[in-house]
């Protein structure tokens, strides 16, 4: 269990985030962990505007199942008109993390469909439209990330397999995935628009069976907090991403992305160790 303590006025984010490293290296020996194994960032919301800082957080790792973030953006951008499936489909992509949902969601946004591979003209006609987002990222300000394919149960096949071969598999930093959630949680994805009907899609809540709950940032949060996130993982990666109200409604954007697969608790070693330094006092979970 996590209460609220005093709270700290203009935290070195960056010096938080640093800190949180090297404690879970001390702590978890066994890890092994260089820098190229972990990488933080962690905003927080000061006159509405987020302060940023982190450890490692332009390094870009394999983002698993975060990166249906970064697709339910994008489908918000570029599907005009949705269907009551098309938002079965977003729901269950984000909520219950459905790659057969996420596949569903690219092939809504981009129009670039699965299939037998392609040749000449039709190869690269076919890649322009699934490189849309990553275009439109760009031109949002996002650096040194590829958003292009779609989650796999198993492994893709036909033009999606040439298209990874040849661009590469989807990349995230720490710095653009809470820079993302960021903007749900402001609900400034783009002027005008409101996102905050995707944003709903992920609120997670404890006791709820939720498996991007318990074991990732949220099992650690204060009693009270009202949490937002997406987690990811895989054979190579674990990663999570949240934006937090605190019970003494501070706001955070956490986002915490890990090398380490099997292990049970660095990412949330290093989540505690984070909200230590930001004024909380970490008591035993419940």
């Amino acid at each position: 269990m996590l209460l609220a303590s005093t709270v700290m006025a203009k935290p070195d984010l960056d010096q938080i985030c640093r800190d949180a490293f090297v404690s879970a290296k001390t702590k978890l020996p066994a890890e092994r962990l260089t820098i190229d194994d972990v990488s933080i960032t962690v905003m927080v919301l000061e006159g509405g505007i987020w302060r940023t800082g982190g450890f490692e957080q332009d390094n870009s790792m394999y983002p698993a199942s975060v990166v249906k973030l970064f697709w339910l953006a994008f489908a918000h951008h570029a599907v005009k008109s949705w269907t009551d499936e098309d938002l079965r489909a977003a729901r269950d992509m984000i909520v219950d993390s459905s790659n057969d949902a996420t596949g569903a969601i690219v092939n809504l946004a981009t129009g670039a469909l699965p299939g037998p591979n392609l040749h000449g003209k039709a190869y690269q006609d076919w890649v322009h439209k699934r490189q849309a987002a990553n275009r439109w990222f760009r031109s949002r300000g996002f650096e040194n990330i590829n958003v292009l394919n779609r989650t796999y149960n198993e492994a893709p096949y036909g033009r999606e397999a040439q298209i990874i071969k040849e661009h590469g598999r989807n990349r995230l930093t720490t710095r653009a995935t809470a820079q993302l959630m960021g903007r749900f949680a402001l609900d400034n994805l783009e002027p005008g628009q409101s996102v905050s009907s995707f944003t709903a899609f992920l609120k997670r809540k404890p006791n709820s069976k939720d498996g991007q709950f318990d074991e990732y940032l949220g099992g650690i949060m204060p009693k009270g907090t009202q949490h937002w996130s997406k987690a990811g993982w895989t054979s190579e990666v674990k990663h999570d991403v949240s934006y937090d109200i605190m019970p003494d409604n501070r706001q955070f954007v956490f986002c915490v992305f890990t090398k380490r697969p099997d292990s049970d608790s660095l990412l949330q070693a290093i989540g505690l160790e984070l909200l230590k330094s930001l004024g909380y006092d970490v008591k035993t979970k419940d």
